[in-house]
């Protein structure tokens, strides 16, 4: 039995939206037929983003939004501007982040949730937003890389 996924007329938030691999999330739920709130913190890249792309998929929508993730009044402001556009959120893809020199697999649940922010102050920006979706996903992450797959992509699907 096979089952068939599609974002076909979903709607979607990509933080991280103008960097190379926020771009390329963005292109792919658009090429699939989502609808996208781009979110970066540079304003003026996360038009020039919905402009490239909105050319080439003129059949959904494509809606830039500054965002700094580590900011809870602009994720908040990002969320009702995603809500405002579309009248709900499907899909989560959170590409944006900040670097670190400690091993994924080593860094202390406490540091993590922090840099993911789900304390006060944490850069993450989701403090007061519901983190179940977040922490399922380090439990997987931490699961495949156990089996020894180093690399994997989030995606959030609400």
């Amino acid at each position: 039995m096979s089952m068939e996924l599609s974002v076909q007329g979903k709607n979607a938030i990509v933080t991280g939206a103008a960097g190379n691999i926020g771009e390329a999330c963005v292109r792919a739920l658009a090429e699939a037929g989502a609808n996208v709130l781009v979110a970066d913190m540079d304003a003026a890249a996360a038009e020039r983003t919905v402009e490239k792309l909105q050319k080439e998929y003129p059949d959904v929508k494509l809606v830039p939004q500054v965002c700094d993730v580590t900011n809870k009044a602009s994720v908040d402001a990002m969320v009702a501007a995603a809500l405002e556009a579309f009248g709900r959120i499907d899909i989560l893809n959170n590409i944006a982040g900040m670097s670190t020199k400690v091993d994924f697999l080593e860094m202390p649940e406490d540091i993590y949730d922090q840099r993911q922010g789900y304390v006060p102050g944490g850069p993450g920006g989701f403090e007061g937003h519901d983190p179940q979706p977040f922490r399922q996903d380090r439990q997987h992450v931490l699961h495949v890389r156990q089996r020894g797959i180093p690399h994997q992509c989030g995606v959030f699907c609400l």
